[in-house]
Formats: C-alpha cells, sequence, structure tokens
C-alpha cells in the first residue's frame, strides 16, 4: 500500500534512507547522497507539504519517496534535449528502498503514473541502479538538468500510455502519428525489421523486411552510391518498425498511411543522417528497393512484378537468418555507416 507519510514514520525513513547511502556508496555511486542527504528536516518538510509517501506492507515501510505535481524549478533548464512535452508533470524525488523485497520501485512508478500521465525523475551519472530501474520501466533520457548546487543529473521523462501510443522493444512509449526524435532509436528499429515479413507472409519461408533492407545497403555499396545513400537504402523501411508493413496494392488506396509514413521516415533521415532525402536521392533509393522487390518475388515466387526485369549486381542471400543474427548484423550496418 501507498500513502502518505506521517511524522510516525520518520524513525523508519531515516533508516531507510542511511541505508540506501551505504547501498548507493558500496555500489560506486558515494557522492550523490554522501553529505547525509535528505536531512530529516527535510524529510519534515514533505511531510508538512504532503509530498512525502511510503510503501507500506505489513506494517513495515518498504520504501519512501517524494512525489510532487507542478513544476520543478531546477527542471525548467534542460542542456543536451528536451523534455518529451510541456504537459503537466509529477516529479519522483528521494526514492529509497529498505531491501526488504525486489520490485518496489515498478509499484511506485506504477502508482505514480495512476495520479498524473507524465512523470520526470532525475538522478545521478554513478546512480547506474536507478538508471537502469527508470529506463527498465520507460523512463527516457531527456538531457542534462542541474540540482540547486548546479551539479548536473540526468533528466527522465515517462509518459504513460493512451489509446494512441505503442510501447517499442526498448519501452518507448509514442505516438507514431507525432513521434518526437528521442523517441526514434535504431535498436527498436533494427529489432521490429528483423521479425516482419516480407510479402505480407505469404512467401514459401520466412524472410524479413530487416533481411530486406540489409540486401538493398550491399545493392547500394555494389553500384557505388555514397555513403549517405547506402546508409538511406538500410533505413529505407525504418518507419514500419512503428506503422508495420502494408502491401503496396492496399497502401496505394490509404492516403492518410502514406502521409504519415513519409513524415516519419522523413524524421528518421533526419534523425540519422542529418537530413531528409532530395528528390533524386528517394530516386535512387527507389531504384534499389524496387530491384530487389522483383528478384525477392521471382526467386521465392516466380512471379515477374514487372518488365523489363531490373539488373542486379549482387546475389542476395534468400535463406531463412535467426531473428537475432538479422538484428545484429542490421545494427553493426549502422555503425560502420553511421560511425557511431
Amino acid at each position: 500500500m501507498i500513502r502518505k507519510a506521517k511524522k510516525d514514520d520518520l524513525p523508519q525513513m531515516i533508516a531507510i534512507f542511511e541505508r540506501a547511502r551505504v547501498y548507493m556508496a558500496q555500489n560506486g555511486n558515494p557522492n550523490q547522497w554522501g553529505d547525509g542527504y535528505p536531512k530529516e528536516e527535510q524529510l519534515r518538510q514533505d511531510i508538512a507539504r504532503g509530498v512525502s509517501y511510503v510503501l507500506e506492507a505489513d506494517g513495515q515501510l518498504d520504501a519512501c519517496f517524494a512525489f510532487i505535481i507542478g513544476e520543478d524549478p531546477t527542471y525548467l533548464r534542460i542542456d543536451d534535449g528536451a523534455w518529451r512535452n510541456d504537459e503537466p508533470y509529477g516529479t519522483i524525488h528521494r526514492l529509497a528502498s529498505a531491501g526488504n523485497r525486489s520490485g518496489v520501485a515498478t509499484q511506485i512508478f506504477d502508482w505514480c503514473s495512476t495520479q498524473i500521465r507524465n512523470l520526470r525523475a532525475d538522478t545521478h551519472n554513478d546512480n547506474l541502479i536507478m538508471q537502469h530501474l527508470l529506463e527498465k520501466y520507460g523512463f527516457l533520457r531527456c538531457g542534462t538538468i542541474y540540482v540547486r548546487d548546479l551539479s548536473p543529473r540526468i533528466a527522465y521523462h515517462f509518459v504513460a500510455r493512451s489509446g494512441d501510443e505503442i510501447c517499442t522493444y526498448s519501452h518507448v512509449i509514442m505516438n507514431p502519428l507525432q513521434a518526437k526524435p528521442e523517441e526514434i532509436r535504431i535498436e527498436d528499429i533494427a529489432h521490429a525489421l528483423s521479425l516482419m515479413t516480407r510479402a505480407n507472409g505469404h512467401f514459401p519461408t520466412f524472410y524479413s523486411v530487416g533481411q530486406h533492407c540489409l540486401s538493398c545497403m550491399e545493392e547500394a555499396r555494389a553500384r557505388g552510391y555514397e555513403r549517405r545513400l547506402v546508409l538511406a537504402c538500410l533505413l529505407h523501411d525504418a518507419a514500419e518498425a512503428y506503422l508495420s508493413d502494408i502491401t503496396r496494392p492496399v497502401k496505394h488506396h490509404m492516403d492518410y498511411y502514406i502521409e504519415t509514413e513519409h513524415r516519419l521516415l522523413g524524421q528518421i533521415y533526419v534523425k540519422f543522417l542529418g537530413s531528409d532525402l532530395n528528390e533524386e536521392e528517394e530516386a535512387f533509393v527507389k531504384s534499389v528497393d524496387d530491384t530487389m522487390l522483383y528478384h525477392e518475388f521471382y526467386h521465392f515466387m516466380k512471379v515477374a512484378l514487372f518488365s523489363p526485369a531490373p539488373q542486379k549486381l549482387t546475389t542476395p542471400d534468400y535463406s531463412f537468418a535467426a531473428f537475432e543474427e538479422v538484428e545484429k548484423k542490421y545494427l553493426e550496418a549502422y555503425r560502420e555507416l553511421s560511425g557511431d
């Protein structure tokens, strides 16, 4: 049960924070709360303001934290990034566990997300445990904020799901119709495309969108395309990681989908290439895409989609490949081409 803290809880709360400071120091984070933070006076103030909460089970406190709905002055400035939105939010501060059991952070995050849709938090660069807990739950790193003594903290923002959002492989909650650059991750793209089938599943064996993209990349390389276009060929179906794949005959009748896909793909190109493709570059990528599409259908179905048959310079491997292998190859290809 989560409830507001009372003055009678102070002895247990002080013991929990003392344990937390020792645990943090033993795990490579001696500085964040090294000066005895939070002081008893801070805890008393939190209780008086009604922003101090405890997680209680069988009369014992499992954790304590502060939860404040409203603008946090230290969050007005954020460097090296931006908050996910400017909507009202609640901030989680001073979260500490008694160490009695696992899962308390998730329970607290769950409760907070029922109070308000947007949650924010910050943590020290050395606090790897809290970073892991936040990111595992779906908080997104947004940049750097500065606490009252001007020391930096990693800023996190979580947005609870609504009917218009999806949850990606890396636990980013996003609306693909209104995607933000920081929500687009190459890890999500590589994972999703490795699991998505070409031809709506009608090929005799599984052949993934990820394999298709890797083949397009190799064809572009064989044609002598510059690195930017080779990477564009790897990424040309990346929007499908968020919107799913739709067969061409159907897609031609879905104007809103086409518009959304084009806008999202443009955002992906801007994020990973630095700018969207111009018309000439789009034509180069389409030429490669159409060529590989033709030869995939001819290989698997013995169907010639159009005439004359486009010539390819590579010999794609159409055999089944393990999902994890395709995902790994996609990420390796991206890092090679991008220099990341």
